[in-house]
């Protein structure tokens, strides 16, 4: 068989004309499994984990190769970034428990000027990770070549109603 992509004569392979992950039924077998496979890792896989494709499958139930449909909720997972004067990180994630999106603020860390002019470092972190404070304002003060605080200095730094400064 003569190959319609390399146009060399190779073993005939089943080619979907359209992916089957965007509902493809129609096939051939004039392309060969080289020029088959190169299709499908690059351009097949493209065009089905193009963002609006990906959506119209999920609403579609379309499952691929992969034998899973994509799932509406998936387009909100991930990092993202907020907009606004501190533009902090969030990540959303599902919990397949509850069957929730779950939005976490990411760890920020910056350099500011305060009102009196001395410069402070803010750390910015989720509520859920507020028990991580001691662990984080040790390895800031490291990163900055401070020495550790002491267990008393670190409780004294964190209270719920002090801001944490360095």
């Amino acid at each position: 068989m003569l190959c319609i992509f390399c146009l060399k004569d190779r073993v005939p392979s089943l080619e979907h004309v359209f992916p089957l992950a965007i509902g493809g039924t129609l096939t051939t077998n004039r392309v060969c499994k080289e020029c088959n496979s190169t299709l499908g890792s690059r351009v097949d896989s493209a065009l089905s984990d193009f963002s609006p494709i990906r959506l119209r499958r999920a609403k579609l139930a379309l499952a691929g190769n992969g034998g899973v449909p994509p799932a509406l909720h998936e387009f909100l997972l991930g990092d993202a970034t907020l907009i606004g004067r501190d533009a902090n990180r969030v990540q959303t994630s599902f919990n397949k428990a509850t069957g929730r999106l779950h939005t976490k603020q990411l760890y920020h860390a910056s350099d500011v000027v305060m009102p009196d002019g001395s410069k402070a470092r803010q750390i910015t972190i989720d509520e859920s990770d507020k028990d991580k404070i001691p662990k984080i304002i040790q390895r800031e003060r490291k990163r900055r070549g401070l020495p550790p605080l002491s267990e008393e200095m670190l409780k004294a730094t964190h209270s719920p109603h002090k801001p944490a400064h360095m």
